[in-house]
């Protein structure tokens, strides 16, 4: 994204994650006037995440993610890497996460759990 000369705000929020629910990676809400992108914290190179999908409700959204571990056949230096993934979330529009982490090459039929949710402000 090409940046102007007119400032935007962003803030950056964690996301209440429980970690008896959701054992992976970090995961943050990076807010900015037009739209909430998801920052996640990969301890390498190697970990690939997506954004699978939103669900609009009637007053809110559900945001569903997937972090998949690096191939086992690489060596990857350890160095955190930021991961940003824009949804088509608004600001203003509370959110819920749910996210999975699966084995490079799982099946993909694995459950999400919500892992959080953010009321906007």
């Amino acid at each position: 994204m090409l940046g102007g000369c007119a400032a935007s705000k962003i803030e950056t929020r964690e996301w209440r994650v429980s970690d008896a629910i959701y054992s992976g990676p970090r995961i943050d809400l990076v807010v900015s006037d037009d739209v909430k992108t998801i920052r996640v914290e990969s301890p390498s190179p190697g970990w690939d995440v997506t954004l699978d999908g939103t669900e609009r409700r009637a007053d809110s959204r559900r945001l569903f993610i997937t972090l998949r571990r690096p191939n086992p056949q690489f060596v990857y230096p350890t160095v955190v890497v930021d991961q940003l993934v824009r949804t088509n979330s608004p600001p203003s529009e509370p959110a819920t996460l749910f996210a999975r982490v699966l084995e490079y090459g799982a099946n993909t039929d694995a459950a999400y759990r919500r892992v959080a949710e953010r009321d906007p402000g």
